[in-house]
């Protein structure tokens, strides 16, 4: 669905609504590329709007609510993890 995908962190006063939902975070909130990210295997890495996402860039075609795609996760060891994506209006918490 996109020739290329980069990593994204979001950080600052906000949140999720400053960021993404228009609601009444009220901060200032900055995204930045990363190269990766740091993952223990004790700790879960959580990927979410206002915090940790791939960013997925242009795109081959309009992507719409429901919509089902596999994201390959390459990690620094040489292995790899298939995770199956849907496009949703309200990601659940």
């Amino acid at each position: 669905v996109a020739r290329t995908a980069s990593l994204h962190t979001t950080t600052g006063a906000g949140g999720r609504e400053g960021h993404h939902g228009g609601g009444s975070g009220g901060g200032v909130v900055s995204m930045a590329s990363v190269e990766k990210f740091p993952a223990d295997p004790d700790e879960p890495l959580v990927f979410e709007p206002g915090g940790n996402h791939v960013m997925l860039e242009d795109l081959t075609r309009p992507i719409v609510l429901g919509d089902r795609f596999d994201v390959t996760l390459a990690f620094s060891s040489g292995r790899s993890l298939v995770v199956r994506v849907e496009v949703r209006d309200n990601p659940p918490d």
